[in-house]
């Protein structure tokens, strides 16, 4: 018996996504020059898998309904060799648009190759769009020894078209437009860093219909599709479904100024003042009237920046909140009695807990899985940061002496200098599932962000030189955290 015997219907859907912040869904090795390669099909273009998109539909429905009705939609194997159902879903690779607003399908042979040429692809098609350097944090908020490394992505504002199919028996209406409303979720998100700003999609333009195999006008119709995603002639344009997100919004202002990260590129272009410590800047893509260009680079606030300064604060104040403290008393003593003797010294004394451990840090930030494979241990995230992108406004130069670590002096014809920015910002963070949240953490949490606000939690670089403080407020926090008020 054929497999979709009982299930004369199909729904299918085209639709276009645009990435809002880079995009980084790796291929699992690096090349010698960088950590990781991005996944690309066979013109060199990136691409987005359908696995990729459909595992992330299957977490974010598994959510919804239980593993039950999600096992009878995406499948599932009841063994290492037997399959138990096949998912009634599919889903195409993505395809990456040109300048044109058109897809890429299919390899690109002779003088098609010239394609390739396009502003928009070229761009795409280099081995790093977007690379960025990463410092791993350690237990104590600081920078990790050997802990560099580096994430490359495809930058903002880059097109994909998909297609997705659904068979069913012509009762899958809620099913298919729920399937279609977590499009617009601000939990979907595909690649790497997902929790760390990227991988963020905006859903652009969607078609659709639905085919009844049972009637030969379908069937006829159906036959005739043709396979470019780009044609969506005998499907019908839909309204967008809305997003109900409730997210929190940062409105920030610099009391003096700030940098984050270590860009290559000075935003002064003047020779005789080209600084040597500039801020990170992008380019992304650009649309209009169904035109795309690469835009002029534009500031980026990371949201690993954010990520990383929040996690430590949300650390600091749940220690306070459930009273774990080191005894200093207990701790000088323990250090005299190794120094007696070190080599007979068996109590450690107190040890402070790592960062990875804290209860509200693992609420909040997630926890990677046991080392010995207990996957039970490991779970994503609830907190949702976004990279933001500004047009420079103003922008400040600043000269500094080198200083001797030894003698604290000035060094002798060391000089360098920096560029700051100073200009409000909106940084926005989505918390999924915030009602199972416990209130000791949305306690640290909410501590956490009036420090930030407050001008008492620094972002970025140089905060040991008064950049990167802020004064504002916060809005939607009491709506979608709600069971901790207060600031104290």
């Amino acid at each position: 018996m054929n497999h979709y015997s009982n299930h004369p219907f199909l729904s299918l859907a085209r639709l276009v996504v645009e990435t809002r912040v880079p995009l980084s869904i790796s291929e699992g090795f690096g090349d010698g020059q960088v950590d990781h390669l991005i996944v690309r099909d066979a013109n060199g273009c990136p691409a987005i898998p359908g696995s990729s998109f459909a595992g992330v539909l299957r977490g974010l429905f598994r959510r919804d309904h239980g593993e039950v009705t999600t096992a009878k939609l995406f499948g599932r194997r009841g063994g290492d060799h037997l399959i138990e159902g096949a998912s009634r879903l599919h889903v195409s690779w993505g395809c990456l648009h040109d300048s044109h607003d058109r897809p890429v399908v299919g390899l690109l042979l002779g003088e098609e190759r010239a394609r390739l040429q396009d502003e928009v692809l070229r761009e795409a098609c280099f081995t790093a769009p977007v690379k960025r350097s990463r410092v791993h944090l350690n237990e104590y908020g600081s920078a990790s020894d050997q802990g560099l490394f580096h994430r490359v992505a495809l930058g903002a504002g880059y097109r994909f078209s998909i297609e997705l199919s659904l068979r069913h028996d012509g009762e899958a209406d809620e099913t298919w437009r729920h399937l279609l409303g977590l499009l617009v979720s601000p939990a979907f998100r595909l690649g790497g860093g997902t929790r760390a700003g990227y991988g963020a999609l905006r859903l652009v333009r969607l078609h659709q219909t639905t085919f009844d195999f049972r009637r030969k006008k379908d069937l006829l119709r159906y036959a005739g599709l043709s396979n470019d995603l780009g044609v969506i002639e005998n499907l019908e344009p839909t309204a967008l479904p809305a997003s109900d997100a409730s997210l929190i919004r940062l409105q920030l202002d610099p009391k003096e100024g700030f940098r984050f990260g270590g860009g290559l590129t000075p935003l002064c272009q003047d020779e005789a003042m080209e600084a040597r410590l500039v801020p990170v800047t992008e380019r992304r893509v650009l649309w209009k009237e169904g035109r795309g260009v690469l835009g002029p680079r534009e500031l980026v606030i990371p949201g690993s920046a954010v990520k990383g300064a929040l996690r430590h604060r949300v650390a600091y104040h749940d220690h306070i909140l459930r009273g774990c403290f080191v005894a200093v008393p207990a701790f000088d003593a323990a250090v005299a009695a190794c120094d007696a003797d070190p080599e007979h010294q068996t109590d450690k004394g107190p040890e402070m807990e790592d960062l990875s451990d804290n209860p509200a840090v693992r609420e909040l930030f997630g926890a990677a899985a046991d080392s010995d494979g207990d996957e039970a241990l490991g779970h994503a995230g609830r907190i949702f940061f976004n990279d933001l992108y500004l047009k420079p406004e103003t922008v400040h130069y600043l000269i500094h002496n080198g200083i001797d670590p030894f003698t604290g002096g000035v060094r002798r014809h060391v000089l360098y200098s920096e560029e700051v920015v100073v200009q409000p910002l909106t940084l926005t963070l989505a918390v999924a599932d915030a009602a199972g949240l416990s209130t000791t953490t949305v306690t640290a949490f909410r501590r956490a962000l009036n420090d930030l606000v407050s001008g008492r939690l620094a972002l970025g670089a140089g905060a040991g030189r008064g950049h990167g403080v802020f004064q504002g407020l916060i809005e939607g926090l009491d709506t979608l955290c709600p069971q901790a008020g207060g600031a104290a």
